[in-house]
Protein backbone atom coordinates (compact mmCIF):
# COMPACT_ATOMS: atom_id res chain seq x y z
CA UNK A 1 0.00 0.00 0.00
CA UNK A 2 3.28 2.79 0.54
CA UNK A 3 4.69 1.37 -2.51
CA UNK A 4 1.24 2.22 -4.46
CA UNK A 5 1.19 5.74 -2.55
CA UNK A 6 4.67 6.44 -3.42
CA UNK A 7 4.19 5.77 -6.89
CA UNK A 8 1.04 7.98 -7.23
CA UNK A 9 2.71 11.09 -5.39
CA UNK A 10 5.84 10.65 -7.66
CA UNK A 11 3.78 10.14 -10.83
CA UNK A 12 1.70 12.98 -9.67
CA UNK A 13 4.51 15.39 -9.16
CA UNK A 14 6.19 14.12 -12.61
CA UNK A 15 2.34 15.28 -14.18
CA UNK A 16 2.94 18.63 -12.78
CA UNK A 17 6.22 19.39 -13.74
CA UNK A 18 5.24 18.51 -17.56
CA UNK A 19 1.83 20.40 -17.64
CA UNK A 20 4.24 23.89 -16.06
CA UNK A 21 4.90 24.55 -19.84
CA UNK A 22 1.00 25.32 -21.06
CA UNK A 23 -0.38 26.05 -17.21
CA UNK A 24 -1.01 29.35 -19.16
CA UNK A 25 -3.84 27.87 -20.50
CA UNK A 26 -5.84 26.91 -17.27
CA UNK A 27 -5.51 30.47 -15.83
CA UNK A 28 -9.60 30.88 -16.65
CA UNK A 29 -11.87 32.80 -18.94
CA UNK A 30 -10.19 35.11 -21.12
CA UNK A 31 -10.14 38.88 -21.08
CA UNK A 32 -11.81 40.56 -23.79
CA UNK A 33 -10.02 43.89 -24.74
CA UNK A 34 -13.15 46.01 -23.57
CA UNK A 35 -12.72 44.62 -20.08
CA UNK A 36 -9.17 45.25 -19.92
CA UNK A 37 -7.71 47.08 -16.77
CA UNK A 38 -5.68 49.85 -18.43
CA UNK A 39 -3.72 50.78 -15.48
CA UNK A 40 -1.56 53.86 -17.25
CA UNK A 41 -2.63 57.61 -18.08
CA UNK A 42 -1.48 59.37 -21.13
CA UNK A 43 -1.45 63.06 -21.89
CA UNK A 44 -3.12 64.71 -24.51
CA UNK A 45 -0.73 66.77 -26.96
CA UNK A 46 -1.95 70.20 -27.40
CA UNK A 47 -0.55 73.98 -27.28
CA UNK A 48 3.50 74.24 -28.48
CA UNK A 49 4.18 70.91 -28.00
CA UNK A 50 1.27 70.04 -30.96
CA UNK A 51 2.90 72.82 -32.72
CA UNK A 52 5.81 70.49 -33.07
CA UNK A 53 4.06 68.24 -35.64
CA UNK A 54 2.49 70.32 -38.41
CA UNK A 55 -1.27 69.82 -39.27
CA UNK A 56 -1.65 67.32 -36.66
CA UNK A 57 -5.36 67.36 -35.18
CA UNK A 58 -5.24 65.52 -31.89
CA UNK A 59 -2.35 63.06 -30.18
CA UNK A 60 -1.18 62.38 -26.80
CA UNK A 61 2.28 61.32 -25.16
CA UNK A 62 2.87 58.87 -23.10
CA UNK A 63 3.19 58.48 -19.16
CA UNK A 64 6.66 60.18 -17.79
CA UNK A 65 8.15 56.68 -17.37
CA UNK A 66 7.40 55.26 -21.47
CA UNK A 67 8.19 58.99 -22.50
CA UNK A 68 11.84 58.70 -20.88
CA UNK A 69 12.76 54.63 -21.41
CA UNK A 70 15.59 54.28 -23.27
CA UNK A 71 14.97 50.05 -22.71
CA UNK A 72 11.97 50.17 -25.29
CA UNK A 73 11.10 51.76 -28.22
CA UNK A 74 7.73 51.96 -30.26
CA UNK A 75 7.45 51.29 -33.92
CA UNK A 76 4.02 50.13 -35.56
CA UNK A 77 0.76 51.86 -34.78
CA UNK A 78 -2.56 50.83 -35.59
CA UNK A 79 -6.31 50.98 -34.15
CA UNK A 80 -9.80 49.36 -33.71
CA UNK A 81 -13.17 49.90 -32.40
CA UNK A 82 -14.43 47.35 -29.62
CA UNK A 83 -17.37 48.06 -27.48
CA UNK A 84 -17.91 51.58 -28.88
CA UNK A 85 -15.01 52.53 -27.61
CA UNK A 86 -11.80 53.64 -30.24
CA UNK A 87 -8.12 52.33 -29.26
CA UNK A 88 -4.66 52.97 -30.63
CA UNK A 89 -2.26 49.78 -30.54
CA UNK A 90 1.62 50.82 -30.31
CA UNK A 91 4.49 47.98 -30.55
CA UNK A 92 7.68 48.71 -28.88
CA UNK A 93 10.64 46.37 -29.06
CA UNK A 94 13.69 45.73 -26.22
CA UNK A 95 16.18 46.96 -27.12
CA UNK A 96 19.16 44.39 -27.03
CA UNK A 97 21.46 47.66 -26.52
CA UNK A 98 20.08 48.24 -22.73
CA UNK A 99 19.85 44.61 -21.87
CA UNK A 100 16.05 43.70 -23.25
CA UNK A 101 16.28 42.05 -26.10
CA UNK A 102 14.88 38.49 -24.68
CA UNK A 103 11.83 40.61 -23.91
CA UNK A 104 11.18 40.22 -27.35
CA UNK A 105 8.18 42.94 -28.06
CA UNK A 106 5.25 44.30 -26.12
CA UNK A 107 1.54 45.95 -27.32
CA UNK A 108 0.33 49.54 -25.67
CA UNK A 109 -3.67 49.15 -25.90
CA UNK A 110 -5.20 53.02 -25.53
CA UNK A 111 -8.48 53.65 -24.83
CA UNK A 112 -8.50 57.20 -26.72
CA UNK A 113 -11.64 58.79 -25.04
CA UNK A 114 -9.62 58.32 -21.46
CA UNK A 115 -6.28 58.25 -22.63
CA UNK A 116 -6.14 55.32 -20.28
CA UNK A 117 -3.30 52.20 -21.53
CA UNK A 118 -1.59 48.98 -20.80
CA UNK A 119 1.29 47.06 -21.78
CA UNK A 120 0.93 43.78 -22.85
CA UNK A 121 3.66 41.23 -23.85
CA UNK A 122 3.60 39.34 -27.16
CA UNK A 123 4.17 35.24 -26.49
CA UNK A 124 4.29 32.31 -28.63
CA UNK A 125 2.35 29.28 -27.79
CA UNK A 126 5.00 28.00 -25.08
CA UNK A 127 5.25 30.96 -23.48
CA UNK A 128 8.12 32.18 -25.04
CA UNK A 129 8.56 35.76 -25.84
CA UNK A 130 10.42 36.56 -29.10
CA UNK A 131 13.91 37.70 -28.47
CA UNK A 132 14.70 40.78 -31.18
CA UNK A 133 11.99 40.86 -32.77
CA UNK A 134 11.76 44.24 -34.18
CA UNK A 135 7.77 44.54 -34.20
CA UNK A 136 8.12 47.36 -37.15
CA UNK A 137 4.52 46.76 -38.46
CA UNK A 138 1.31 46.23 -36.99
CA UNK A 139 -2.26 45.93 -37.88
CA UNK A 140 -5.17 45.11 -37.13
CA UNK A 141 -8.24 42.81 -39.03
CA UNK A 142 -11.30 41.81 -38.02
CA UNK A 143 -10.14 42.04 -34.39
CA UNK A 144 -7.04 40.23 -34.75
CA UNK A 145 -3.31 41.68 -34.63
CA UNK A 146 -0.92 40.93 -37.13
CA UNK A 147 2.47 41.79 -36.19
CA UNK A 148 5.51 42.17 -38.46
CA UNK A 149 8.48 39.73 -37.28
CA UNK A 150 11.18 40.38 -40.05
CA UNK A 151 13.91 38.73 -37.89
CA UNK A 152 16.31 36.89 -40.46
CA UNK A 153 15.42 33.12 -40.48
CA UNK A 154 11.72 34.11 -39.70
CA UNK A 155 9.92 36.81 -42.48
CA UNK A 156 6.35 36.06 -40.70
CA UNK A 157 3.41 37.84 -39.72
CA UNK A 158 2.27 36.80 -36.20
CA UNK A 159 -1.50 36.53 -35.12
CA UNK A 160 -3.15 37.25 -31.71
CA UNK A 161 -6.55 37.61 -30.72
CA UNK A 162 -7.49 40.63 -28.82
CA UNK A 163 -10.33 38.75 -26.78
CA UNK A 164 -8.20 36.05 -25.92
CA UNK A 165 -5.96 38.54 -23.40
CA UNK A 166 -4.73 36.27 -20.07
CA UNK A 167 -3.51 37.43 -17.08
CA UNK A 168 -0.86 35.31 -15.04
CA UNK A 169 -0.73 35.37 -11.43
CA UNK A 170 2.17 37.31 -9.83
CA UNK A 171 4.46 34.71 -9.33
CA UNK A 172 4.36 33.32 -12.96
CA UNK A 173 4.63 36.90 -14.75
CA UNK A 174 7.04 37.13 -17.53
CA UNK A 175 9.35 40.09 -16.80
CA UNK A 176 7.09 41.69 -14.48
CA UNK A 177 3.99 41.17 -17.68
CA UNK A 178 1.24 39.91 -15.73
CA UNK A 179 -1.06 40.52 -18.96
CA UNK A 180 0.04 38.61 -22.22
CA UNK A 181 -1.08 38.43 -25.65
CA UNK A 182 -0.73 34.41 -26.93
CA UNK A 183 -0.36 33.84 -30.84
CA UNK A 184 -2.91 32.33 -32.10
CA UNK A 185 -1.27 31.28 -35.81
CA UNK A 186 1.01 32.53 -38.13
CA UNK A 187 1.93 32.99 -42.25
CA UNK A 188 4.75 33.35 -44.16
CA UNK A 189 5.62 36.80 -45.86
CA UNK A 190 6.59 36.77 -49.20
CA UNK A 191 9.26 39.73 -48.65
CA UNK A 192 10.73 40.93 -45.72
CA UNK A 193 8.42 42.42 -43.73
CA UNK A 194 9.31 45.78 -41.95
CA UNK A 195 6.17 47.84 -41.80
CA UNK A 196 2.31 47.11 -42.79
CA UNK A 197 -0.95 48.58 -42.34
CA UNK A 198 -4.45 47.72 -44.01
CA UNK A 199 -5.92 48.96 -47.03
CA UNK A 200 -9.28 49.29 -46.36
CA UNK A 201 -10.21 50.48 -49.72
CA UNK A 202 -8.81 47.31 -51.59
CA UNK A 203 -9.75 45.61 -48.63
CA UNK A 204 -6.06 43.27 -48.30
CA UNK A 205 -2.80 43.89 -46.28
CA UNK A 206 0.24 46.25 -47.28
CA UNK A 207 3.46 45.51 -46.46
CA UNK A 208 6.94 46.72 -47.05
CA UNK A 209 10.96 46.29 -47.02
CA UNK A 210 13.16 48.73 -45.10
CA UNK A 211 16.11 49.61 -47.08
CA UNK A 212 18.47 52.15 -45.79
CA UNK A 213 19.79 52.55 -49.36
CA UNK A 214 18.01 51.16 -51.90
CA UNK A 215 19.46 49.55 -55.02
CA UNK A 216 18.60 47.08 -57.13
CA UNK A 217 20.00 44.45 -54.92
CA UNK A 218 18.01 45.66 -52.18
CA UNK A 219 15.33 47.52 -53.47
CA UNK A 220 12.03 49.23 -52.33
CA UNK A 221 9.09 46.15 -52.19
CA UNK A 222 5.87 46.27 -51.65
CA UNK A 223 2.73 44.37 -51.76
CA UNK A 224 -1.44 44.15 -51.12
CA UNK A 225 -2.46 40.30 -49.97
CA UNK A 226 -5.88 39.12 -48.74
CA UNK A 227 -5.59 38.36 -45.13
CA UNK A 228 -5.60 34.75 -43.80
CA UNK A 229 -8.28 34.59 -41.04
CA UNK A 230 -7.38 31.46 -39.87
CA UNK A 231 -4.77 28.46 -39.61
CA UNK A 232 -6.49 26.48 -42.37
CA UNK A 233 -6.34 30.09 -44.43
CA UNK A 234 -2.96 30.52 -43.55
CA UNK A 235 -1.52 27.15 -44.50
CA UNK A 236 -3.14 27.54 -47.91
CA UNK A 237 -1.76 31.15 -48.47
CA UNK A 238 1.56 29.75 -47.44
CA UNK A 239 1.72 27.43 -50.46
CA UNK A 240 0.86 30.13 -52.83
CA UNK A 241 2.69 33.22 -52.04
CA UNK A 242 5.04 33.04 -54.72
CA UNK A 243 1.95 33.98 -57.12
CA UNK A 244 1.35 37.17 -54.86
CA UNK A 245 2.37 40.25 -57.02
CA UNK A 246 5.46 42.44 -55.84
CA UNK A 247 6.03 46.12 -56.41
CA UNK A 248 9.03 48.12 -56.01
CA UNK A 249 8.97 51.83 -55.39
CA UNK A 250 11.49 54.46 -56.89
CA UNK A 251 15.37 54.39 -55.07
CA UNK A 252 14.88 58.07 -54.08
CA UNK A 253 12.75 57.17 -51.06
CA UNK A 254 15.33 55.59 -48.07
CA UNK A 255 14.39 54.83 -44.99
CA UNK A 256 11.06 53.94 -45.23
CA UNK A 257 9.51 53.14 -41.66
CA UNK A 258 5.47 53.07 -42.42
CA UNK A 259 3.48 53.14 -45.22
CA UNK A 260 -0.35 53.70 -46.03
CA UNK A 261 -2.62 53.55 -49.28
CA UNK A 262 -5.77 54.75 -50.31
CA UNK A 263 -8.00 54.73 -54.04
CA UNK A 264 -7.26 58.33 -55.56
CA UNK A 265 -10.90 59.43 -57.49
CA UNK A 266 -8.59 59.19 -61.05
CA UNK A 267 -7.94 55.55 -60.03
CA UNK A 268 -5.01 55.59 -58.75
CA UNK A 269 -3.69 55.33 -55.87
CA UNK A 270 -3.19 57.37 -52.63
CA UNK A 271 0.72 56.56 -50.69
CA UNK A 272 1.57 58.28 -47.66
CA UNK A 273 5.01 57.12 -46.48
CA UNK A 274 7.32 58.01 -43.30
CA UNK A 275 10.89 57.69 -43.10
CA UNK A 276 13.05 58.38 -40.62
CA UNK A 277 17.00 59.68 -40.28
CA UNK A 278 18.22 59.39 -36.73
CA UNK A 279 17.68 60.87 -33.17
CA UNK A 280 19.42 64.20 -34.67
CA UNK A 281 17.87 64.64 -38.23
CA UNK A 282 13.88 65.81 -39.19
CA UNK A 283 11.67 63.05 -40.35
CA UNK A 284 9.88 63.10 -44.19
CA UNK A 285 6.64 62.36 -43.97
CA UNK A 286 5.52 62.07 -48.31
CA UNK A 287 2.07 62.10 -49.83
CA UNK A 288 2.26 60.80 -52.90
CA UNK A 289 -0.03 59.97 -56.44
CA UNK A 290 0.71 56.66 -57.69
CA UNK A 291 -0.60 54.06 -60.55
CA UNK A 292 0.36 50.71 -59.82
CA UNK A 293 -1.66 49.68 -63.00
CA UNK A 294 1.62 49.19 -64.91
CA UNK A 295 2.94 47.09 -67.87
CA UNK A 296 5.81 46.02 -66.65
CA UNK A 297 6.52 42.52 -67.79
CA UNK A 298 7.36 40.76 -64.70
CA UNK A 299 7.33 41.16 -60.95
CA UNK A 300 8.62 43.29 -59.33
CA UNK A 301 6.82 46.20 -61.35
CA UNK A 302 7.81 49.36 -61.18
CA UNK A 303 5.29 51.86 -59.48
CA UNK A 304 4.69 54.76 -61.28
CA UNK A 305 5.03 58.16 -59.21
CA UNK A 306 2.81 60.75 -60.50
CA UNK A 307 3.55 63.28 -57.97
CA UNK A 308 5.13 63.77 -54.57
CA UNK A 309 5.38 66.00 -52.00
CA UNK A 310 6.90 65.82 -48.25
CA UNK A 311 6.86 67.39 -44.85
CA UNK A 312 9.22 67.44 -42.54
CA UNK A 313 8.45 65.93 -39.21
CA UNK A 314 10.69 65.58 -35.68
CA UNK A 315 13.25 62.52 -36.06
CA UNK A 316 11.92 58.96 -35.62
CA UNK A 317 9.01 59.25 -37.79
CA UNK A 318 7.49 55.43 -37.91
CA UNK A 319 4.39 53.52 -39.21
CA UNK A 320 1.49 54.64 -40.12
CA UNK A 321 -2.19 53.95 -39.62
CA UNK A 322 -5.33 55.10 -41.70
CA UNK A 323 -8.48 54.66 -39.58
CA UNK A 324 -11.87 53.97 -40.42
CA UNK A 325 -12.54 57.74 -39.85
CA UNK A 326 -10.25 58.46 -42.42
CA UNK A 327 -7.39 60.15 -39.51
CA UNK A 328 -4.27 58.70 -40.42
CA UNK A 329 -2.29 58.24 -37.20
CA UNK A 330 1.88 58.41 -36.92
CA UNK A 331 4.20 57.90 -34.16
CA UNK A 332 7.93 58.84 -32.62
CA UNK A 333 10.29 56.36 -31.38
CA UNK A 334 12.94 58.57 -29.85
CA UNK A 335 12.98 58.65 -26.07
CA UNK A 336 12.22 62.47 -24.73
CA UNK A 337 15.40 64.62 -25.08
CA UNK A 338 17.36 61.54 -26.40
CA UNK A 339 18.18 63.61 -29.37
CA UNK A 340 18.10 67.46 -30.65
CA UNK A 341 17.11 68.85 -33.49
CA UNK A 342 16.12 71.98 -35.40
CA UNK A 343 12.37 72.20 -35.95
CA UNK A 344 12.99 75.28 -38.74
CA UNK A 345 15.86 75.60 -40.72
CA UNK A 346 18.35 77.77 -38.75
CA UNK A 347 15.94 78.00 -35.67
CA UNK A 348 17.12 76.84 -31.94
CA UNK A 349 17.62 73.01 -31.13
CA UNK A 350 14.50 71.32 -29.68
CA UNK A 351 14.35 67.79 -27.74
CA UNK A 352 13.13 65.10 -29.15
CA UNK A 353 9.54 63.91 -28.00
CA UNK A 354 8.20 60.32 -28.05
CA UNK A 355 4.45 61.15 -30.01
CA UNK A 356 1.24 60.11 -31.16
CA UNK A 357 -0.87 62.31 -33.25
CA UNK A 358 -3.25 61.95 -35.94
CA UNK A 359 -4.24 63.75 -39.15
CA UNK A 360 -7.13 64.26 -41.56
CA UNK A 361 -6.56 62.78 -44.78
CA UNK A 362 -8.42 65.72 -46.58
CA UNK A 363 -5.40 67.78 -45.50
CA UNK A 364 -2.76 65.52 -46.79
CA UNK A 365 -4.22 64.87 -50.06
CA UNK A 366 -1.61 64.87 -53.23
CA UNK A 367 -1.87 66.88 -55.77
Amino acid sequence: MKLSVTFLFVLGCVFCLSSTKNIVKNYGEDIRLTNLNLNRQAVSLNGNKMEEFPLADRGFLWDSDDSKTKKWRPQGIAGLNEGGKDYILVSWYGRKEEGYKERGARISIVELSSLKYRHLLLVDKDMNTYPDMHAGGISVVNGKLHVADSRSGYNVIRVYNFNKIKELPEAEAKYDYTYILIEEFNYKSPITPSFMSYDKDQKKMLIGTFAEKPSNSKPNLLLWYKVPENKKEATAFNSSIDKILVYRLPDEYKKIQGMAASKAANGKTIIWLSTSFGADNRSNFYKMLVDINVNTPKSPKIISVSSSESIKYPPGLEDTYLSQDDELWLLTEFAYEEGKYKQIDGGIFEPTRRANFCIKKSKILPK
